[in-house]
């Protein structure tokens, strides 16, 4: 699948959306490519946002009509938020 979104950390990761049914954000060193983590999102994932004052990332989840909010210390979806399309 190809990439839906890309975001950078002030860490300097890299936070690869790729939108099917997994629900996956691929977490990576951008200077090597390497996967470092693989993050919970819902189906459909794209356009991930990172807030560095909350450490969270936001994912749209294009088929199931909702927002992940993903907390980056634990790696854990905290919640979801539902938006109308």
């Amino acid at each position: 699948m190809p990439p839906t979104g890309l975001c950078l950390s002030e860490n300097g990761r890299a936070f690869v959306t790729c939108s099917h049914s997994l629900g996956e954000v691929l977490v990576l060193d951008p200077l090597t490519s390497e996967i470092l983590e693989i993050l919970p999102a819902g189906h459909g994932a794209n356009a991930p946002v990172y807030s560095p004052v909350r450490n969270i990332l936001y994912v749209a989840n294009q088929y199931d009509d909702d927002i992940s909010v993903i907390n980056l210390e634990s790696g854990e979806e905290i919640t979801r938020i539902d938006v109308l399309r």
